[in-house]
Formats: C-alpha cells, sequence, structure tokens
C-alpha cells in the first residue's frame, strides 16, 4: 500500500516538474521574442567599385605599300618615238628620227617636223600624256561656248517655234541717251539673231514720228537675213521727230498686235505720249494673250516713273524686265 503510494507521489511530481519546465520554457521563449522586437539589427555593406571593362582600340588598317619597281637609267634624255607614217588630220605627227623628251615646256604641236625635237616637252602641272597628246590645233580645235545674254536665255526658254518682234525706241527722248549705252543695247539684240532657229520668224520695228517696219512679213533667221538685219541696226538711231508728239511704246504695241507675235523685245524709255498713266488693266489690251514682252531699258534708275511702266508692262504678259545698268 505504501508502495503504490510512493509511485503515485513520484508520478505526480513528475508531472508537475514538466509542468514546470514547459511553462519556464514558454516563458523564456516569450522573453526572448519580446526583446527581439525591440532591436534593430543593421549592417553596413561596403558596395564593391563597378568594374569598367576595358575596350581595347581597334587597330589601326595597315597601308599596303605599293611595290614600285624604281628603273634606273643612266639616260639623260627620255625619248618619245613617233610613227613614219605620214601625217593626217587625226593627230598622227611624223617624224624620221627619235623626238626628245623634255619635262620642261609646254607641248607644241603647230611645229614643223624637223623641231618637233624642241617642241614637243611635258609641262609640270599637267592632267596627263593622253589629253596633252589628244589636243587638236586649227579648225578641229574645240571653242569656248558662246556666252548667252540674258534675251537669249528667255526666247530658248519659251517652247516651240517663236515669232519675234524687236521694237526699238528712236522718239526724240531718246536723243539724251549716250552713244555708248544705245550701242550696248544694239549689240545684245543683234547677238539674240545668231541664236534664233530655224523653224522661228523675226521682224524689226522702229518707232519715232512714224511705226516702221524692217520688213512687211517676219522672215526666216538665214545666214542672210540676220546679216541684213544686223547692219540695219547698225544705222538705226534717235531723231527728232516732226510731229508733235512721238508713237510710244503702247501705240506700237497696238501696230504689232495684229501680227500675233510670241515674244516683242521692247527697248524704250517707257515715256508715254499717246495717253496718260494706264491702269495695269488697261495694258493688257495692247498685249495680246499669247505674247510676252521683254523689256530692255538703259540709262534709268529703277524708281524712275518709265522703268516702273515698263516693268508693269513685262509683268504684265508674263515677260522680264531687264535694266542692263544693273
Amino acid at each position: 500500500m505504501s508502495l503504490k503510494r510512493s509511485f503515485g507521489a513520484l508520478g505526480t511530481s513528475f508531472f508537475l516538474h514538466m509542468v514546470l519546465v514547459v511553462i519556464l520554457a514558454l516563458y523564456i521563449l516569450q522573453q526572448t521574442i519580446s526583446d527581439q522586437q525591440n532591436i534593430i539589427y543593421s549592417e553596413i555593406l561596403v558596395a564593391e567599385p563597378m568594374k569598367v571593362k576595358r575596350v581595347a582600340p581597334r587597330k589601326r588598317r595597315e597601308l599596303q605599300k605599293r611595290n614600285i619597281s624604281k628603273v634606273i637609267t643612266n639616260q639623260p634624255n627620255l625619248k618619245i618615238l613617233t610613227s613614219n607614217a605620214p601625217p593626217t588630220d587625226r593627230g598622227v605627227v611624223s617624224a624620221s628620227k627619235p623626238t626628245e623628251f623634255s619635262l620642261d615646256g609646254p607641248i607644241n604641236l603647230n611645229a614643223d617636223t624637223e623641231d618637233l625635237g624642241t617642241a614637243i616637252s611635258v609641262p609640270q602641272k599637267s592632267a596627263s600624256l593622253g589629253k596633252m597628246i589628244g589636243r587638236t590645233t586649227g579648225s578641229n580645235r574645240k571653242e569656248r561656248e558662246r556666252e548667252k545674254s540674258r534675251l537669249v536665255k528667255f526666247i530658248e526658254s519659251q517652247p516651240g517655234a517663236q515669232q519675234i518682234f524687236y521694237s526699238l525706241d528712236l522718239s526724240s527722248s531718246m536723243r539724251n541717251l549716250s552713244p555708248l549705252k544705245l550701242r550696248k543695247i544694239v549689240t545684245i539684240i543683234q547677238d539674240s539673231l545668231d541664236f534664233l532657229e530655224s523653224h522661228d520668224q523675226f521682224n524689226i520695228v522702229t518707232f519715232s514720228g512714224e511705226i516702221s517696219f524692217y520688213q512687211p512679213e517676219s522672215i526666216a533667221p538665214t545666214t542672210g537675213h540676220i546679216k541684213r538685219a544686223k547692219e540695219y541696226l547698225n544705222n538705226i538711231k534717235p531723231e527728232k521727230s516732226s510731229r508733235a508728239s512721238d508713237h510710244d511704246m503702247l501705240s506700237t504695241l497696238n501696230s504689232i498686235k495684229p501680227k500675233s507675235p510670241t515674244i516683242v523685245v521692247l527697248f524704250s524709255d517707257g515715256i508715254l505720249t499717246s495717253a496718260g498713266i494706264p491702269h495695269p488693266e488697261e495694258m493688257q489690251e495692247y498685249i495680246p494673250p499669247t505674247t510676252k514682252v521683254f523689256v530692255i531699258a538703259t540709262g534709268m534708275s529703277p524708281d524712275f516713273p518709265g522703268a516702273i511702266l515698263l516693268k508693269m508692262l513685262s509683268n504684265q504678259s508674263s515677260g522680264e524686265f531687264w535694266l542692263v545698268d544693273n
């Protein structure tokens, strides 16, 4: 009976100790968790420097040296062997013996065959030997392109066949014009005749006391017609009229209008005698719809009243105004 009690007391004691141990463990665990909540853990980290990848520069391409073979010669002068064939119009020069080749002076193919030994040489600043040998002389040499005036460029810009009237003001107001300036204008007109095409036609009109046509009808720009027209232009000059008032550019345009011109080349000072200063719309009455007026003026400033009227006239006809002095 006593042994049974002893085992019962031992079991009770063991159970109570286990309960105390569990309670103590829970208490310690709770205190540990509470302490950790009030602690901030920090750690200083040192960042490693960024590694920069070193890129090796691309190697420069090595230039390949050209294999130049040097020919050493003891000859003081080089010689060019030319053909012994008779001379032709293709630039073949004949010689009875080899010709010396010098590096000084230009090529002269105009020299006689006997003098070619000293005439042919290579200039220091030459483009190529082929170009120098290819040059020809006399009529075979290509002439420089002839410079075109503003009038020529205007005529060439118009499509198709042209009916051109050259109208020149020779009225009393033009007598004060310098002969040199008149000669310059005449030269411009004469020069434009050389650029007319075979299907074009032209005529010359002068106005002063009377309106005069060079030919009753327009003529083709043949060599003979152009030659005689230039001679006619060489003899024109402003003269004093016996009339009280001369014809002006508007009355002349009105006389040309029935001829249906495509271009009227008008040289004038722009001074009107037959009417007052017209409005731009009124000027269209003197110009056919298919006519363009190319005005040439000289000896005046751009703000001169005559220059303003001339420019207005060219603008109304989709033409062009050329003050030669500028």
